[in-house]
């Protein structure tokens, strides 16, 4: 193609000569196909055709033809708007050429795009510019006289005189013994007499006035109990002989006397005979504070008795309970070292008020001093829609009013969900149980049930705890039998206990103690209800079970 051909001419007599022939054609003839096209795809390169000249080995073509990349086209339909509540969801896309695909990404939910319109004085309403969302809330008048949301500004009227009726009336109703002290109806009728006064705002100082009289006037409604004790006689044969039985008025000192000069001992028992108390004293008289159904035992001996006087010393634990009386003759003196403190979670006994005591027949108390050890953790968070924002915490065991409740039908649950309920409430109060949440919903209808509502460890020098808080509801007509936790721990080994006493609102605690040697690192709790139904028929329920590790 480039190079003349090169032709020898030679004659007879030996000479010869050469001449350029033929003449070099001066290009290629590429006509030759070595190699087809190769074509290029979404994501790989392509190839020209190769050729090869026709007259010579010269090669041309085979070019990198570039990867022609997706063709990406949305897919009709795949999108999703996102709403007030639930996400939404951009296109879909597919390449055109190939099945390659892209998933759109997720589009959080907006929330709602609150609003606030002032209804009247007490309320707003907030709604959503985007949805038909709609509730109706309490003003919020936080650190001022302006409603932080809606704007409205209550009267600067001074309600001191209120708000110290109502600090009251949430002290009487969340007294310890306040279901013990009070008839029920009496109580029903004292609550609903004051929530019915109570106002979240005022217009004039007539108003305040008014509702300060009501509050205060409503504890007229309030009735002591009267329970029902008897006086029993018991002769040195064991024959019982009622002397008397009476009802007294909730708080009054009940003198019983008994003209004998051969008393052995008296005995008080309550809570249907399973709570007793032995006074080993020969005395005559023998007095007592009324404050729950009991049955008082004189017991007499054949023989004369020395008469001996006795102080009768009350230990008393925090929130003024009673947690131990010792009777100690009088000119005898009792060092209270010697005499344990309760054990309280979160709290740490330190002493008791007093070194020692000189017995001389009169009543003593001795008061325990405690210091609290437990940390802002150690709170239970209430959700509860009453509540401003949703949610306050309270120490656990504390007394806990959910105000604006009293025509709804509540349960406590473990997330807020109906499926999650541990119980209900058979009124609008509780106390805060040991776990980090509670939840307080509103439900349609009530049924037995009973749950754990929360559960703590505690350990000493000696021994480590496992305590469970339990509470029950029984609509009207069914009655309790027995109620209590069966407990198994770590190793295997379980142990029903029945729980002696729980209060007017179904709680009680069951605490579960080992030496703390023992093996066992965890203790399962399954709370137990047994009732009769309206038809007598017997009945038990159980709770979920949980899992308390010990320390």
């Amino acid at each position: 193609c480039t190079t003349a051909g090169v032709t020898t001419y030679t004659c007879a007599c030996g000479d010869s000569y050469t001449k350029d022939e033929p003449a070099a054609t001066g290009e290629h003839s590429y006509t030759v196909l070595v190699t087809g096209k190769q074509e290029a795809t979404c994501t790989t390169p392509g190839k020209e055709a190769v050729y090869k000249c026709a007259t010579c080995d010269l090669t041309t073509g085979g070019e990198t033809i570039d990867k022609l990349g997706h063709d990406m086209q949305v897919v009709e339909g795949s999108a999703k708007a996102p709403t007030c509540t639930v996400a939404g969801k951009e296109a879909d896309k597919a390449c055109s050429r190939c099945d390659y695909k892209e998933t759109g990404a997720e589009i959080p939910a907006l929330g709602h795009d609150y609003k606030y319109a002032q209804l009247d004085a007490d309320n707003h309403t907030v709604t959503c510019s985007r949805c038909d969302y709609e509730v109706q809330e309490a003003h919020n008048f936080e650190g001022g006289n302006t409603c932080t949301k809606c704007l409205y500004e209550k009267s600067t009227i001074d309600t001191t005189a209120y708000d110290n009726a109502v600090e009251e009336y949430e002290e009487i109703i969340g007294a310890d013994d306040y279901a013990a002290k009070y008839t029920e109806a009496s109580r029903t009728a004292y609550q609903e007499a004051v929530e019915a006064a109570k106002k979240e705002s005022f217009a004039t100082k007539e108003e305040v006035d008014a509702a300060v009289a009501a509050i205060l006037s409503a504890k007229t409604k309030l009735v002591y109990a009267q329970p029902e004790i008897k006086f029993v006689e018991v002769d040195a044969n064991g024959k019982e002989t009622v002397i008397e039985t009476k009802n007294y008025t909730y708080g009054t000192p009940v003198e019983f006397t008994k003209d004998a000069d051969n008393i052995a001992k008296w005995i008080v028992k309550t809570q249907n005979g399973n709570v007793e108390t032995k006074v080993a004293t020969s005395q005559t008289t023998y007095t007592m504070i009324a404050t729950e159904p009991a049955t008082v035992y004189v017991h007499l001996t054949e023989e004369k008795t020395e008469a001996v006087q006795y102080s009768k010393v009350s230990f008393i634990s925090k929130n003024g309970a009673v947690s131990f009386v010792k009777y100690v003759p009088a000119g005898t003196t009792l060092y209270t070292n010697t005499v344990d403190g309760v054990e309280i979670p979160f709290y740490e006994f330190k002493n008791w008020n007093k070194a020692s005591v000189t017995a001389d027949g009169s009543d003593i108390e001795v008061k325990a001093v405690y210091e609290f050890v437990g940390t802002e953790e150690n709170k239970c968070r209430v959700h509860y829609d009453g509540f401003d924002g949703g949610v306050k915490e309270y120490t656990y065991d504390s007394f806990v009013y959910l105000f604006g409740a009293e025509d709804k039908t509540l349960a406590l649950s473990t997330d807020g969900t109906k499926p999650n309920i541990i119980t209900y409430l058979n009124e609008n109060a509780f106390y805060a149980p040991h776990t980090a949440d509670i939840y307080v919903i509103t439900v349609a209808k009530q049924q037995p049930s009973i749950g754990i509502t929360g559960s703590y460890a505690s350990s000493t020098d000696t021994k480590k705890t496992a305590a469970f808080n339990c509470k029950f509801f029984l609509p009207a007509g069914c009655t309790v039998v027995e109620y209590g936790l069966t407990a198994t721990s770590s190793t295997g080994k379980s142990i029903k206990i029945k729980a002696e006493a729980a209060s007017a609102r179904g709680e009680y605690c069951v605490k579960v103690s080992m030496a703390n040697t023992s093996p066992v690192t965890s203790v399962e709790g399954v709370a137990y209800l047994t009732y009769k139904d309206a038809e007598n028929k017997l009945h038990t329920i159980h709770s979920t079970s949980v899992t308390q590790n010990l320390l």
